[in-house]
């Protein structure tokens, strides 16, 4: 009797072993973890009153840790947490008592933390998958840097601002990105454009909306 509960208790403890070794097989082959790191070239567009104004794009970056659930060979969803730099600059030129000539240009760089969630395509060819992705980008933003240069005839003057997400822009944004590229073992190369859908302009009294987007380039590796 004591070697049948004893073998029935081995059995037992041989039977969770393997349950436990078959969970920690499936987390490890649906879960993937990495690292990302891209470059951007955004820009903005501003309405106002239905009359659409460019402010040029300017170069910036993206970086951080991916986080992708696997649900079957051809389908996954991604996400992750980046620090990202973009903006976009202006300039206009003006005579001031039809005799000097005024300059002035400004830039705005806008730093955001991003949080994407992505829904991802593979297409396997050979060794190599044909991605396509999808989805939202929730932005908020947690530094900003404006410089404005003003220029009379010969005399430069340069002034400095870090209140761009309290005086003129909102820190939340939200864009749509759409990108596709190809990964080589964990290895991942992707390019896309990301349209903004969210009005961060403050200024509601001139009608303004103003969205950001722009093109993305970015590589991956995924363990």
């Amino acid at each position: 009797m004591y070697e049948n509960i004893s073998t029935m208790r081995k059995n037992k403890v041989f039977c969770l072993i393997f349950t436990l070794i078959c969970i920690t097989n499936a987390w490890s082959q649906e879960w993937r973890f990495g690292v990302t790191a891209g470059y951007e070239n955004t820009g903005a567009a501003w309405f106002q009153e239905g009359v659409k104004k460019e402010l040029r794009n300017i170069s910036g970056f993206n970086a951080g840790p991916v986080v992708a659930y696997d649900f079957i060979d051809y389908f996954s969803l991604q996400s992750g947490l980046y620090f990202a730099m973009n903006g976009f600059e202006t300039s206009s030129h003006s005579i001031l008592w039809n005799k000097y000539d005024v300059v002035t240009s400004e830039k705005t760089t806008l730093y955001y933390l991003q949080l994407p969630i992505f829904a991802m395509g593979k297409l396997p060819i050979g060794q190599v998958n044909l991605l396509l992705e999808a989805g939202p980008i929730l932005s908020y933003g947690v530094a900003s840097h404006t410089s404005t240069q003003i220029r009379v005839g010969n005399q430069t003057e340069t002034y400095n601002s870090s209140d761009a997400f309290n005086e003129s822009l909102y820190p939340f944004n939200c864009s749509i990105h759409l990108g596709a590229g190809a990964e080589i073992s964990g290895a991942r190369l992707i390019v896309g454009y990301n349209f903004g859908v969210f009005d961060i302009g403050r200024d509601t009294k001139n009608n303004n909306d103003m969205k950001t987007s722009g093109f993305v380039v970015s590589a991956a590796y995924l363990f």
